[in-house]
């Protein structure tokens, strides 16, 4: 704003002088009024889309009520505003978003209406694909071209209804796959890089040169087998039936010893005694528990025995496998 006051002329008062302070403090103040009248905080800016939302919504227009409650989060974002937003992407088929707009909804302890948002969060799952993807640790996962992040991956990941191809890279090693994924169902995604170009890379000089187009390969041989006789299994198991058999004797030895002491109780006593008759039936309890421990010790025994001495005889086998590789693909080939 511009302020012009009167010439100066000599001999004259010149009120202009003594009014243009008074005008500039007037003019600040005005100014000053109208900006605070005018500004908003984000708060309230985001109240206006959040309510222009709802009448946008109201009005089956659910398109320029999504836009609206996305211009209130981006000015002022808040959970509450989020199950707002995923039903009108349900309602413009956005069922993706509206699956991850429901999940932080319901990661608030605070947010209401849970029940309801739980069912918006199943109805937007069962319209959408999710991949369980297994990768070697560390690789970077990418789905279309786009970076999910770095394996492993402790929860599935979801993706829209149709086919997506899955790639994963670790150093130079690559593993590419495609996965049709259903609505609702979870599919497998497993990204293995292929054995022949590990063993390339983990020992290169096992690698001989190779010429344009020509497959090599690495001979590799089974290991060896140890004691066809599998003697290390046949000790461990006989050695463990042995030892339940002489615990039972032990338990035997145990029992029929109370039975002695209270056979020798029961001399002491008067055949009239209460005492008597208690001593009796100790004494035939300990004798018969002894015996079912003495018998049960005999079979572990036994069948420690048999099992040392018939253990099966294993067969030997030998063969080798190669793995290939030419500058367009890999492979194995073995013989047995």
């Amino acid at each position: 704003m511009y302020f012009i006051s009167r010439a100066f002329v000599p001999g004259q008062k010149n009120h202009g002088r003594r009014r243009a302070p008074a005008c500039l403090s007037l003019a600040a103040a005005l100014l000053t009024f109208a900006v605070s009248a005018s500004a908003e905080t984000p708060q309230q800016i985001a109240e206006n889309h959040f309510k222009a939302g709802l009448k946008l919504y109201n009005q089956n227009n659910f398109e320029g009520a999504r836009l609206a409650f996305l211009q209130g989060q981006a000015v002022f974002p808040r959970t509450s505003l989020l199950r707002n937003l995923a039903l009108c992407e349900l309602k413009t088929n956005r069922p993706l978003d509206a699956l991850r707009h429901l999940r932080g909804y319901l990661s608030d302890p605070a947010s209401d209406v849970r029940d309801y948002a739980k069912k918006n969060l199943d109805d937007a799952y069962a319209r959408t694909g999710h991949v369980a993807v297994r990768a070697v640790e560390g690789a970077a996962l990418t789905i279309d071209g786009q970076l999910e992040g770095n394996a492993p991956f402790k929860e599935v990941l979801d993706v829209s209804v149709g086919k997506h191809v899955l790639e994963t890279s670790l150093n130079d090693r690559h593993a590419k796959r495609e996965v049709d994924a259903v609505a609702g169902a979870v599919v497998e995604g497993d990204l293995v890089f292929e054995e022949a170009k590990n063993l390339a890379i983990a020992h290169p000089s096992l690698v001989p040169a190779q010429a344009p187009g020509e497959a090599v390969g690495v001979e590799i041989q089974p290991p060896t087998e140890g004691d066809p006789s599998g003697g290390g299994a046949r000790v461990l198991v006989s050695a463990s039936l042995a030892l339940v058999g002489v615990a039972g004797g032990v338990a035997g030895a145990v029992f029929f010893s109370k039975a002695d002491q209270s056979i020798a109780a029961t001399k002491a006593l008067a055949p009239g005694d209460p005492r008597y008759a208690t001593q009796r039936e100790e004494w035939s309890k300990n004798r018969t528990i002894g015996w079912v421990s003495v018998g049960a010790g005999a079979a572990f025994l036994a069948g420690a025995a048999v099992t040392f001495f018939a253990w099966p005889k294993a067969t030997s086998t030998s063969g080798s496998v190669t793995a290939f590789w030419t500058g367009t693909g890999a492979g194995v080939s073995g013989s047995f």
